[in-house]
């Protein structure tokens, strides 16, 4: 992993964030220090393997997990930190709360369970849809808009399910400051970025926008839209 980084951040010359998912506190901040040695720009901590399934766990001692290692990670490193929820949380307002107290720099909404299937004939385990498409977009869209709303102090970025500019837009409007993409790209190729980012700058010159900051979170679920 370590030459791997060292290789991506020798040839880009833009921003490269470190993605990182891990199964222990001590791994977190392990992964996280050689990131940082390595010299990226930022970290993403992709935290839907701090899930566990017993019967017997307590209400809440997922999210206390999740905020330890978030914790941990932060004094492994002096790089921003962007959190990468999964969306069975119990009250994702109340741990994107805690997270912005404890410092991470954004949120991003949503981490995608990886995707099984099961071969019946074999009776094994397999490999599931593994690209997503536009019908995936509702569930961050949602969410991105409510939590836009609830905790407007911290950033979010929406991934899952972005097609077109037309989604970026959608994601803009309910109040992300960035958008992830990657099954498109798969999809439709790499130009689809070129494709996106002149779809964006066109829909904002024909609605007299001057910048994303002046339409983000337009449509999100503030008491204020609402007249609440």
């Amino acid at each position: 992993w370590r030459t791997l980084l060292r290789g991506i951040k020798q040839s880009c010359s833009i921003p490269v964030v470190a993605s990182i998912a891990a199964r222990s506190v001590e791994c977190w901040a392990k992964y996280a220090a050689i990131a940082t040695e390595e010299g990226v720009d930022a970290l993403e901590l992709n935290l839907m393997n701090i899930g566990l399934t017993s019967r017997h766990m307590q209400y809440g001692t997922v999210e206390q997990k999740q905020t330890e290692a978030v914790e941990a990670v932060l004094q492994a490193t002096h790089l921003p930190v962007v959190v990468k929820l999964a969306s069975n949380l119990s009250n994702p307002a109340r741990l994107v709360d805690r997270l912005d107290a404890c410092g991470v720099k954004g949120v991003v909404l949503y981490n995608r369970p990886y995707p099984i299937d099961i071969d019946v004939e074999k009776l094994e385990f397999t490999i599931g849809h593994s690209l997503t498409s536009a019908a995936n977009l509702s569930t961050p869209l949602r969410w991105t808009g409510i939590l836009s709303a609830e905790v407007p102090a911290v950033d979010y970025a929406l991934s899952g399910g972005v097609q077109s500019w037309q989604d970026v837009i959608k994601a803009i409007l309910v109040g992300a400051s960035a958008v992830e993409v990657c099954s498109t790209l798969y999809h439709n190729g790499l130009g689809c970025i070129r494709e996106m980012l002149k779809g964006v700058e066109e829909w904002q010159v024909a609605h007299f926008e001057e910048s994303i900051f002046s339409y983000r979170g337009k449509m999100n679920a503030s008491k204020e839209q609402y007249g609440e």
